[in-house]
């Protein structure tokens, strides 16, 4: 996704670790990559680790499986950009903003669940090529409600099949949702879209959000602008939602659309970000066949669905007044977004969001200079050269 702009104002109406490729006696795969972690009484943590995958040759890998021990809420597998572990960056670091040194070397995600055990076998002839000692990093979320210390283990396996069996790639997509907002002893709603680019077949699907959803709803719809009446996939149990078992024929030009029901009986507002136990989100990740081109498998085109009753112009206007570091920051890990601007965000109706974000996309690259300290040389850039997305920004009405 194209960066967003802070849209400046311009006036328009602790644990201990251990890393092993060693497959324990009940998890025999072809290759396994593991790590353990301590988690403390009462702790959450976000804990990445790089391992090297324990493999001389490139494979294909035709079945994913992973185990984990109680306790933890999701673990994710990210592919990287490195040859080899540098010698600073070993053992576990937190990374629970996304943004930490470690998570600077991920290159998207390869696998993912939240169920604690569960293999996906792909179709036949399909594959997911992975590289000879293949550098990769583990994210393990863990949550310990006890009154005792954790000894946790994440672990992911993969099976293989001769080069030669395999004619398409398998992908992974992981479609997140910066913009949540569940104000104080309140309920609310948040969902996006992502359209799909070419034909493609969903294997298996995976939801994610914390302890205030109530439910999360996966729709494939005919269109970004048609919406299906049925959903394909529905769960109510944030801790271990049923996954989605394919396999789905999905055509090119569909859109996945999901939503997330919250509600909050606390006394303080919640916002998105990766703390279970403060606030929330909104995840559908899932693989699939044959790989897509492109930024598809990230959602690049993300569409805001859209539940309140503020047209474009008002949420533009919502988002000028916020400081400046609030604006959606999207990082390898996730996005950080101020709540400022998911407060602006909430409120927009169908549409609205979709057409603030054009202005935002331009005035980053147009007016970064010019709107660097804001004032009337940010409106003059903003008015001169992004006029089409501020126009169509405010010509955006609800329910018409």
């Amino acid at each position: 996704m194209r960066k967003l702009y802070a849209l400046i104002p311009f006036a328009l109406a602790a644990c201990s670790s251990e890393a092993s490729t060693s497959p324990p006696g009940d998890f025999d795969h072809d290759a396994v990559i593991s790590m353990s972690l301590t988690i403390k009484p009462g702790e959450e943590l976000h804990r990445c680790q790089l391992v090297t995958l324990p493999t001389d040759s490139e494979i294909q890998v035709v079945s994913f499986s992973h185990k984990y021990t109680t306790g933890s809420h999701h673990f994710l597998v990210f592919a990287t950009d490195l040859e080899t572990i540098p010698a600073e960056l070993t053992g576990q670091y937190d990374c629970v903003n996304g943004d930490e040194p470690i998570m600077e070397h991920t290159r998207g995600i390869l696998y993912g669940a939240q169920s604690p055990a569960a293999t996906f076998p792909l179709p036949p002839k399909v594959g997911f090529k992975m590289k000879a000692h293949q550098v990769l990093l583990l994210q393990a979320h863990y949550l310990n409600p006890t009154q005792s210390e954790l000894t946790a283990t994440v672990r992911a396996g993969f099976d293989t099949a001769p080069a030669a069996e395999i004619q398409q790639q398998a992908g992974f997509m992981i479609f997140y949702n910066p913009f949540i907002f569940v104000p104080a002893q309140s309920s609310a709603k948040s969902g996006i879209r992502c359209s799909v680019p070419s034909d493609i077949n969903v294997i298996a699907g995976f939801t994610h959000y914390h302890q205030r959803g109530t439910a999360m709803r996966v729709w494939v719809d005919p269109s970004m602008s048609q919406q299906s009446a049925s959903p394909i996939h529905e769960t109510h149990d944030w801790e271990h939602p049923a996954d989605f078992h394919g396999p789905l024929a999905v055509p090119a030009g569909s859109a996945f659309r999901f939503e997330c029901d919250y509600t909050n009986s606390d006394t303080s507002d919640v916002f998105q970000g990766p703390n279970a136990a403060t606030s929330e989100m909104c995840v559908f990740a899932g693989l699939y066949y044959p790989q897509a081109k492109g930024d598809f498998e990230t959602c690049a085109d993300l569409s805001v669905t859209g539940h309140g009753d503020q047209a474009c112009g008002s949420v533009l206007s919502c988002v000028q007044k916020c400081p400046g570091e609030d604006a959606p920051r999207f990082t390898p890990g996730g996005v950080l977004v101020g709540p400022c601007w998911e407060k602006c965000v909430a409120s927009g109706c169908a549409g609205a969001v979709d057409n603030v974000l054009p202005v935002s996309f331009c005035v980053g690259e147009k007016c970064a200079t010019e709107c660097g300290g804001g004032g009337d040389g940010c409106t003059a850039c903003a008015t001169t050269k992004c006029g089409a997305q501020v126009s169509a920004c405010f010509a955006q009405t609800c329910g018409g």
